[in-house]
């Protein structure tokens, strides 16, 4: 388990705003020995040095599980380092804009 990532969890969401699928960032998933079992999962542990097939793989397999997925909406703690969230969510964004789909962040509040 790697509880240092405090990325809490990723929704992705259809255009009519439905939430098909949730999964948990914070916890270590290996994409590469895990064969994308699950593809809404990245391999966090890799702290951001995430290849960029994987995040093509993630976008293609999300586009044939439901081809109204216009949006990912990852929310982030700004309390952990912010250079591992920028270097990851600026892949993630580019590879995102070049299948016609947007990212968009929600900022997690501190309780």
């Amino acid at each position: 388990m790697n509880n240092d990532f405090k990325v809490l969890y990723q929704k992705i969401i259809s255009n009519k705003g439905e939430e098909v699928g949730i999964e948990c960032l914070g916890r270590y998933l290996d994409c590469y020995e895990n064969k994308w079992k699950n593809p809404f999962n990245l391999d966090v542990n890799a702290r951001c040095e995430l290849d960029i097939k994987i995040i093509n793989e993630l976008i293609r397999k999300v586009s044939r599980f439901d081809r109204t997925i216009k949006f990912i909406s990852v929310n982030i703690d700004l309390s952990y380092d912010n250079k591992i969230y920028w270097r990851y969510l600026r892949k993630l964004n580019s590879c995102l804009n070049a299948h016609g789909k947007e990212l968009y962040l929600e900022v997690l509040e501190n309780r």
